[in-house]
């Protein structure tokens, strides 16, 4: 994952009218850290878990190679090249995501 990957995922929520509320530490496991969001109006809140999990250490939300909804793990997203399939696969993690909290 790159810095390109947060971006992509951050901006794509905060078009569908997320709000970044904060980022969490992960568990020293498997999950580097987490990202909270929010309605503009406080609920609800979506929480992202990003996996980290590696040889010898967890790696840094930078270097994740993907990420889920805690509490529902089957919505994930897998953070390959940029490119149009990230961008399909993205286009189709947000439509989940909105799915899930209606």
């Amino acid at each position: 994952m790159s810095i390109k990957h947060l971006e992509l995922l951050r901006k794509a929520l905060e078009r569908k009218k997320w709000q970044f509320v904060q980022e969490l530490p992960g568990n020293d496991y498997e999950i580097s850290g987490y990202w909270e969001f929010a309605r503009p109006n406080g609920n609800p809140k979506l929480l992202l878990a990003f996996e980290g999990l590696d040889d010898m250490s967890t790696l840094t939300i930078e270097n994740a190679f993907g990420c889920h909804v805690v509490g529902q793990n089957e919505i994930g997203l897998y953070f390959g090249k940029v490119g149009k399939s990230f961008s399909e696969e993205l286009d189709k993690f947000l439509q989940e995501v909105l799915k899930s909290v209606t």
